[in-house]
């Protein structure tokens, strides 16, 4: 059985892959990324992290299995129209690399995690890079930490309504509609600049945000599928 592994920010995704199906997924908070345990039934790992100080404690853990950490040298399918490869986020590559195999190109990719980016695959198969906005998760800790009456918000449904009457109301309403504002309007720019582009949708918060955001694709298990195909 094949565990492919995505180390994120804030969370980490595990599924667990035979015969090229998925038959399990699970995560864990990064924060308590010490707690992981290799399975017994494992005899590969398929690792994309973009949290480098805890690299060493997964490949301790999953040796000797036949460990794959990637990098973009492993990316082959696509290619990476950046200067700096080393600076693009793994798991923005291998989105990029596994949804050119599922959906064909080109492509605008919108991963809605610690940060909300978008990535833009063109007809040729040609990476040519994207935008990087702050999260959701990542917005709901800053307006409680930075100041000094705002509480710290969940955002586990669409509000009912778009004016809050309340402060968490109104935290909730800003949070959801605000990011479904920014990333129709982003879809929107990028689409004239990249015609007949299909739209995809992944990430911790594709779900939730799906009825109001403009995608032709809502894949939550893309980079686990993506991280399958190594």
């Amino acid at each position: 059985m094949k565990l492919c592994l995505d180390v994120g920010n804030t969370s980490i995704s595990l599924g667990f892959f035979a015969d090229g199906r998925l038959l399990q997924k699970s995560s864990l908070p990064t924060a308590d990324y010490r707690k992981f345990r290799l399975p017994p039934q494992i005899d590969k790992v398929v690792y994309a992290s973009v949290v480098p100080h805890i690299d060493p404690y997964f490949a301790h853990r999953c040796s000797p299995t036949n460990f794959l950490p990637l990098t973009y040298k492993h990316i082959k399918n696509i290619r990476i129209a950046l200067p700096q490869k080393k600076e693009i986020g793994i798991d923005r590559l291998v989105n990029a690399s596994g949804a050119a195999v599922f959906y064909g190109s080109p492509l605008i990719i919108i991963d809605l995690g610690t940060a909300t980016t978008f990535c833009v695959l063109d007809q040729k198969l040609v990476y040519q890079g994207g935008l990087i906005c702050p999260g959701i998760n990542l917005t709901r800790l800053v307006l409680h930490e930075k100041t000094a009456k705002l509480p710290l918000i969940e955002l586990k449904s669409k509000p009912p309504r778009l004016i809050g009457n309340s402060t968490v109301k109104a935290m909730r309403s800003g949070i959801y509609y605000g990011y479904a504002a920014l990333i129709n309007g982003l879809a929107a720019a990028l689409r004239q600049e990249v015609p007949r582009a299909k739209v995809i949708a992944t990430g911790g918060y594709a779900e939730l945000l799906a009825q109001d955001i403009d995608t032709d694709i809502i894949d939550t298990d893309l980079t686990l599928k993506s991280l399958n195909l190594f």
